[in-house]
């Protein structure tokens, strides 16, 4: 299982159960959470080169440059 560590905090536009966006709402990631690479999901936000990461109840799609800017990979 592939894990990542937020190093900069960053805000991420909220979704609905339907994937359709919540207006002016955001979900704050921050620095020193751990989010794991959940593989076998489809991704409903993003296109196909995002990725999906979850962390408790929480989930986010992001791309891999954000990926690379925002979080490190980590021992999971």
């Amino acid at each position: 299982m592939k894990q990542y560590k937020c190093t900069k905090s960053l805000s991420i536009q909220k979704y609905d159960e339907d994937c359709f966006i919540i207006e002016n709402e955001c979900m704050e990631i921050a620095v020193g959470e751990i989010w794991t690479v959940e593989e076998q999901t489809v991704n409903l936000i993003g296109g196909r080169d995002s990725i999906h990461l979850a962390c408790d109840l929480n989930w986010i799609e992001i791309e891999p440059n954000t990926l690379n800017a925002y979080f490190e990979p980590t021992e999971g």
